[in-house]
C-alpha cells in the first residue's frame, strides 16, 4: 500500500473509532425542557384570564394551538438520543392529540359544548403526555394539562 493511502487512512479510521453518538440523554432532556419552560409560561399567559363566552374561548384555543404547534415543530427539531426515541415519539403524538382536541373545542357550535370537549376528551391526552414525558425524564415536558 502507497504510503500517502496510509496518511489518509489512519485519519479516517480514527474519526470512525470516535464516533458520534449524538448529544446525551442528559442534555437533550436539559433542551427539551428549556423550551418546554418557555413554552409552558406562554400557556399560562394564553390562560388569563378564563373564557366566559364563545367568541373568548375560541380566542383562548387559538392562542393555545399556536404555542401548541410551536412548540410541537421545536421538539422536533431536537434530535433525542436513540435510548429515548420512541418515548418521545410517544409524547409528540399525544402532544398533536391535544392539538387535535383544541381544534376541536375551538369549532365546537357552543361554549358548553367546547368546554365539554376539554373537560372530557383532553385529560387521557394529557395524561398520555405526561406518562411519556416521565419516560423521558421530563421535567418541564408534560407539566400541567
Amino acid at each position: 500500500m502507497p504510503r500517502f493511502a496510509l496518511i489518509v487512512l489512519v485519519p479516517l479510521l480514527v474519526l470512525a473509532g470516535c464516533g458520534d453518538d449524538g448529544v446525551s440523554r442528559e442534555d437533550y432532556i436539559a433542551d427539551a425542557d428549556a423550551l418546554c419552560e418557555r413554552l409552558n409560561e406562554q400557556i399560562e399567559d394564553v390562560n388569563q384570564p378564563r373564557p366566559t363566552n364563545l367568541g373568548e374561548l375560541r380566542e383562548l384555543l387559538d392562542d393555545a394551538i399556536e404555542v401548541t404547534r410551536e412548540g410541537i415543530a421545536e421538539l422536533e427539531e431536537l434530535d433525542p438520543p436513540e435510548e429515548v426515541d420512541d418515548d418521545v415519539d410517544d409524547f409528540l403524538d399525544s402532544a398533536r392529540d391535544q392539538e387535535q382536541l383544541l381544534e376541536n373545542a375551538r369549532d365546537a357550535g357552543s361554549f358548553e359544548e367546547g368546554g365539554q370537549i376539554l373537560r372530557e376528551r383532553l385529560p387521557p391526552v394529557a395524561e398520555a403526555r405526561r406518562d411519556a414525558a416521565e419516560e423521558i425524564g421530563f421535567e418541564e415536558c408534560g407539566r400541567g394539562s
